[in-house]
């Protein structure tokens, strides 16, 4: 442990073990920088960044519906008893940025057999995990996420080699933009999305708001998806897909909506002057 007074922290080899005595979480290296004045001041929690460095997580649960072997932590900060009164200030959580390296992520239903071709959702492994993400955090109605960066590799094939967005959530509007989603070939993007719930409330969301979601480019490559849906490899070439989904949810309208399915193309020119 390495701690500088007000400032920053570092931790090594931080584990942690369920109640079982297995490893939920390793952590190589761990280290934030904060600032308490904000938190002295005006009950902001000031986090300037934390990395997370060569890190593993193991999730599991007996059976189906059964709890997840870090439920116990939950329990423990949980209190027994409803806290009714109503604070003077509002806590806000400010994480300038955070960055998870080299990371591996497990989740296992061990009452279910694995699978043994396609995405398994009882048995999920991933590797190679990397995320660098700036948060500002008031409440599920109030926040700020820039995804910079998310990658990953899972055992079944399916990776995402590149994943980046913007979200903001204010004034009972929740707005996607400059959304980037890359497979390994497949290319998705939608420049401006929002969710409009002013007329009911955010548990509502699902059922009485309004979706405004156009789809700026969606370039689909059947291997990439083939693990979810095994069919799909029978099909060698790839789809692009155009239009919008607007509406007042449930109820949703598509506009302007096709699909092409594109096979190989091959152009052989010459020029001369």
């Amino acid at each position: 442990i390495r701690f500088r007074p007000f400032n920053s922290l570092k931790l090594t080899d931080v584990y942690v073990g369920d109640l079982k005595s297995d490893s939920l979480l390793y952590v190589k290296d761990l280290s934030a920088t904060f600032s308490l004045w904000p938190l002295i001041k005006s009950s902001t929690l000031q986090l300037n960044s934390v990395e997370i460095n060569d890190f593993a997580a193991r999730l599991y649960a007996d059976s189906t519906g059964a709890p997840l072997n870090y439920q116990f932590l939950i329990d423990a900060f949980s209190s027994d008893t409803a806290d009714t009164t109503t604070s003077s200030g509002t806590f806000v959580l400010n994480l300038d940025n955070i960055t998870l390296t080299n990371g591996r992520l497990s989740y296992d239903i061990l009452s279910e057999a694995p699978v043994e071709n396609g995405f398994d959702f009882n048995h999920i492994a991933i590797d190679s995990l990397q995320l660098d993400t700036d948060f500002s955090f008031t409440s599920v109605e109030d926040f700020v996420v820039k995804l910079r960066n998310l990658s990953l590799n899972e055992s079944s094939g399916f990776n995402v080699r590149e994943m980046t967005a913007d979200v903001t959530a204010e004034n009972k509007r929740m707005q996607l933009t400059d959304f980037l989603l890359r497979l390994t070939e497949s290319e998705i993007r939608i420049d401006d999305a929002y969710v409009d719930y002013s007329t009911t409330t955010f548990d509502s969301i699902a059922t009485r708001s309004t979706l405004s979601l156009p789809i700026s480019k969606l370039v689909l490559y059947p291997s990439d998806l083939e693990m979810f849906y095994p069919p799909l490899n029978r099909l060698s070439a790839s789809m692009i897909v155009g239009g919008a989904v607007q509406g007042s949810l449930p109820a949703v309208n598509l506009h302007d909506f096709y699909v092409l399915y594109v096979r190989a193309l091959s152009l052989d020119a010459h020029a001369y002057t």
